[in-house]
């Protein structure tokens, strides 16, 4: 931090920025203590519901603090005291990809990367991140017979845990006579056709995470605030299982906004066990009115021009135009 601190305030000088805009990680620190003494402007953006350390500290001192969620305005505004003038609830900006105000354009040609989603059936996608969530990805394994003969289910792993999700799943889908105790009876549920609404990867692309988005009925995901946002932009009801917030207190805050939004449903990690997993999912599924209230509730949540109002925000500090 204090190298961080020296190199700055030797560098800041040379470029001499009209505005630095900050998102309040720790390496902004060093760099905003800088811009504190030689007098540049600073506009932060917080994207969680509880700003993080770096943005409180320097909040004073910002001319203007951007939040993606109205929690986090009011923490600046009823906590910290700072006039609501220089507050602004821009939202999150998001990927132009991810984001469903910007039409993806496709021809009759343009292959599908999940061509196998059968629209009859409804489709729940699981997000463990890029790295993976051991706890989470061995919930929806144990969980998966008890879902896959009334939905599809496509399973992002993570990097880290694909091998081991991969083996074991192949492995239960072999092991037919434990799939019929788990499902019933054979001649009931055609266990390979269980197979077949299931499918696994460990990371997915922009494109894919677009097809994901558009056919998705419900998301099981983690509470940070872009996988919030960007189901909330597609209005797809979503099952949030935050990190602990021993670990993490953003997500937690996170995921009970977007329930008291009634966007989704909360489980902790710490409650997080197969056979609650699949009765939320199952019920949601079951509810289809209660399931379009939380679509709609997560569309009305949504902000879609982020991007440019924080660019108007910048511009507006800046002494010359381009």
């Amino acid at each position: 931090m204090l190298w961080g601190f020296f190199m700055a305030l030797l560098k800041l000088p040379i470029y001499y920025p009209d505005v630095i805009f900050s998102k309040g990680s720790s390496t902004a620190y060093p760099v905003l203590l800088a811009a504190w003494i030689l007098r540049i402007p600073v506009v932060q953006h917080d994207s969680d519901t509880v700003p993080g350390r770096v943005s409180i500290k320097f909040a004073n001192y910002a001319r203007l603090i951007a939040c993606s969620w109205t929690e986090g305005a009011n923490y600046f505004l009823n906590t910290l005291k700072i006039p609501e003038d220089r507050i602004d609830v821009t939202g999150l900006p998001l990927r132009k990809t991810l984001n469903p105000i910007y039409k993806i354009e496709r021809t009759p040609n343009t292959p599908k990367h999940f061509s196998f989603v059968n629209k009859s059936l409804p489709l729940i996608v699981v997000f463990g991140g890029s790295s993976g969530s051991q706890n989470i990805n061995e919930a929806v394994m144990a969980a998966l017979p008890q879902i896959l003969p009334f939905a599809q289910v496509i399973h992002q792993t993570g990097k880290y845990n694909f091998e081991i999700v991969k083996r074991t799943t192949d492995a239960m889908f072999k092991e037919e006579d434990l799939l019929e105790q788990k499902v019933g009876n054979k001649n009931e549920f055609d266990l390979p056709e269980l197979k077949k609404n299931y499918f696994i990867k460990d990371f997915f692309s922009e494109s894919e995470m677009r097809e994901i988005y558009e056919n998705a009925s419900i998301i099981v995901t983690r509470s940070g605030s872009s996988q919030i946002m960007e189901a909330f932009a597609f209005g797809i009801p979503t099952v949030l299982i935050p990190i602990r917030e021993e670990v993490s207190r953003d997500q937690t805050k996170n995921a009970f906004a977007a329930m008291r939004r009634g966007a989704g449903i909360v489980i902790e990690e710490k409650n997080l066990t197969p056979h609650i997993l699949q009765n939320e999912i199952i019920k949601m599924l079951q509810d289809t009115k209660g399931l379009a209230r939380m679509s709609a509730s997560a569309r009305e949540s949504a902000t879609f021009d982020a991007a440019p109002r924080i660019a108007h925000i910048l511009l507006r500090f800046c002494k010359s135009h381009l």
